[in-house]
């Protein structure tokens, strides 16, 4: 499998490529994703060579990147993401969506998005896109402020940067607390 493109997790392989037949002719159609290590999720036997990830077959695959334990791939006008053990929304799926997919699934909020770039690593996806009527209907992340206390006079002393954070709305991302 000659790759074209190759992006590494922390327990797997994804890359990019065309098949090789027995006499070592390359068949240059379609390009094939080939993936190898713990691919699925951590029940799954290691896979210790590249075998095709046959739920691609057939998607124009643009770009894509690997994070920590989940795939993010732009084929076609499509998003598709799946991973295991993933707790931090790196799929996509949005608030309240699922956390874990051991198949590859479309990203519906991005059906249509023009994807120039993705970015994966530890707890986050990131993808570079073009602006777009579907992209300015996504929800936007809001910071926390912090506010810093200041220096004391003079410059002497020890100063405090640890942050305070403002009184955030009710529900606006306050936890509840249980009842004893």
């Amino acid at each position: 499998m000659p790759p074209l493109q190759v992006a590494a997790g922390l327990a797997h392989t994804f890359a990019l490529g065309y098949h090789v037949l027995r006499n070592g002719q390359v068949c240059k159609g379609q390009s094939s994703v080939w993936m190898w290590g713990r691919c699925k999720g951590p029940t799954q036997d290691n896979w210790m060579y590249p075998k095709p990830e046959d739920d691609l077959r057939g998607w124009n695959i643009h770009c894509f990147d690997v994070g920590h334990s989940h795939n993010v791939v732009h084929a076609d006008n499509s998003v598709i993401s799946w991973g295991s053990g993933t707790l931090s929304g790196e799929l996509g799926f949005g608030e309240g969506g699922k956390k874990s997919s051991a198949r590859p699934e479309k990203i519906d909020s991005l059906e249509k998005v023009n994807v120039a770039q993705i970015a994966c690593g530890t707890a986050f996806s990131m993808l570079l896109v073009e602006k777009s009527d579907v992209v300015s209907k996504l929800p936007e992340w809001e910071p926390v402020e912090i506010e810093m206390e200041e220096e004391p006079a003079g410059g002497k002393g020890k100063s405090k940067a640890a942050g305070k954070r403002k009184a955030e709305p009710a529900g606006a991302g306050a936890k509840k607390g249980k009842k004893k």
